[in-house]
């Protein structure tokens, strides 16, 4: 028993939506739980994708679970959003032929870019090369130089 409530076993179908998901920390993911008598609970914790710490008033059916986190996270977590995989060698001579054909082309549209962001990089360097005061941090004092004395033996 914790603080919060007591620990009880998640059934099979929400630990098998959760094991896909990522974890907040270290054996365990914070969620958002709505119950069947509709109140919504946030933050709740549960632990190894099968156990969840729920507060005991509410101990009744869960309808619906989310990762607490922010909105996109949660969109891209039901999304299921995964990094582009490599190209088929196909793919990359396709690429390779269109370049080639198109050369000129992408080469012109290139500089046009350059020539916009060029401009944009080269005011930012100003900027910071010449400060306006305001935006200056204030000089730290420079310690103060000791003159070492001489002795005549």
């Amino acid at each position: 028993m914790s603080v919060t409530g007591m620990k009880t076993k998640l059934p099979e179908k929400w630990s098998n939506y959760l094991i896909g998901l990522p974890e907040s920390g270290m054996g365990y993911q914070l969620v958002d739980a709505s119950f069947k008598d509709g109140t919504e609970l946030k933050g709740l914790k549960v632990y190894n994708s099968s156990e969840i710490d729920i507060p005991i008033p509410y101990m009744t059916e869960i309808v619906d679970l989310n990762i607490h986190g922010s909105p996109m996270e949660r969109v891209a977590i039901k999304m299921r959003i995964k990094p582009p995989k490599r190209r088929s060698p196909i793919d990359r001579l396709k690429a390779r032929l269109y370049y080639r054909r198109n050369r000129a082309k992408i080469r012109l549209q290139r500089k046009k870019y350059l020539r916009k962001h060029k401009t944009v990089l080269k005011h930012r360097r100003q900027f910071l090369r010449y400060k306006p005061v305001w935006f200056k941090k204030p000089a730290r004092p420079r310690p103060k130089k000791r003159f070492k004395v001489k002795r005549l033996s």
